[in-house]
């Protein structure tokens, strides 16, 4: 049977809905006619525009794209289309757009539904130290993450594994997981299940505030902070009256009776920290305020007295 060429319409934002759109391009299967995209927001101290990367790329494959305020002001546009794809667009579709597109709209996310829904459910899944996360292709409906599942697809996520690894990795095997079901829906063979309600956790925005590191929880609680928060929105800590960013680090085991906060150990291997419940948590990649990041090591070189403490 030969497969009929859709009208695709994309929703998205960040650098993961990048990797989806340009999959979606280079298969050259169905034809995206329209992109949608968050507003430029005033960025950094200088409060400059910053540009959203999937404008950029629209902007480079000459698609037509739009940045509205308000989503349900582009209904017009959505009803040209055959299915619309969002992808971490940062923004819940109003009801009025749900069935716009000829075959509604799905929703590509990163965690293995009902478990995790919301708007960060890479950095829920690492908090919680799970070992298994994947994709979700669903139908959207009203509620938040709650559509017929479409497909999913499992993952393993890997020993000390970040969000910024396996962000992308999820990206690039829901890419595949999504022109599946885009051909299916084109076919007239989707097939959506129902979720499981009583499996459903929720995975809400992580603020700056929340990626504190209070050195009283223990260095595994803090390990899994700082690869959920990398790179947004850091995890961050007061090491000896230096405010840090926390890039990497490793939980260690060795007993100590310290309080938690004071420095064990300083040098090559990194800068050991008393945590709570005596464990220990080793920086290994900081960014001390107005510098770039660094080797744990290296930023130690640059403070003898961190030394002196240890």
């Amino acid at each position: 049977m030969n497969l009929p060429c859709l009208r695709i319409g994309f929703a998205g934002s960040p650098d993961a809905a990048c990797l989806v759109l340009q999959a979606l391009l280079d298969a050259d299967t169905h034809r995206v006619v329209l992109v949608l995209t968050r507003p430029d927001r005033p960025r950094g101290r200088g409060r400059r525009l910053g540009g959203v990367p999937v404008r950029t790329l629209a902007e480079a494959r000459h698609l037509p794209l739009l940045q509205p305020e308000d989503i349900a002001t582009v209904g017009p546009q959505l009803r040209t289309l055959d299915v619309l794809v969002v992808v971490a667009y940062g923004q819940r579709l109003p009801d009025s757009c749900l069935w716009a597109p000829r075959l509604g709209c799905i929703n590509l996310h990163f965690s293995l539904l009902p478990r995790w829904r919301g708007a960060a459910p890479v950095q829920h899944a690492l908090l919680q130290g799970d070992t298994q996360t994947g994709v979700s292709v669903f139908q959207i409906d009203a509620g938040m993450d709650t559509g017929p599942i479409l497909q999913q697809l499992s993952v393993t996520i890997a020993a000390g594994e970040d969000a910024a690894t396996l962000l992308p990795r999820l990206s690039r095997i829901g890419a595949d997981c999504l022109l599946q079901v885009i051909d299916a829906l084109a076919l007239g063979r989707a097939c959506p299940q129902a979720q499981d309600e009583r499996l459903a956790t929720r995975a809400p925005r992580i603020s700056r505030q929340q990626a504190g590191m209070d050195w009283h929880r223990p260095a595994l609680v803090l390990e899994r902070m700082v690869r959920a928060y990398n790179p947004e929105p850091m995890a961050h800590a007061v090491v000896q009256g230096t405010a840090l960013r926390v890039w990497a680090a490793r939980a260690m085991h060795p007993a100590h009776c310290s309080t938690p906060g004071t420095i064990l150990d300083a040098g090559p291997q990194g800068l050991d920290i008393a945590a709570g419940e005596q464990t220990v948590l080793r920086l290994l990649h900081v960014q001390p305020a107005g510098r770039k990041p660094m080797s744990a090591a290296d930023f130690v070189n640059g403070r003898p007295e961190f030394r002196q403490s240890a």
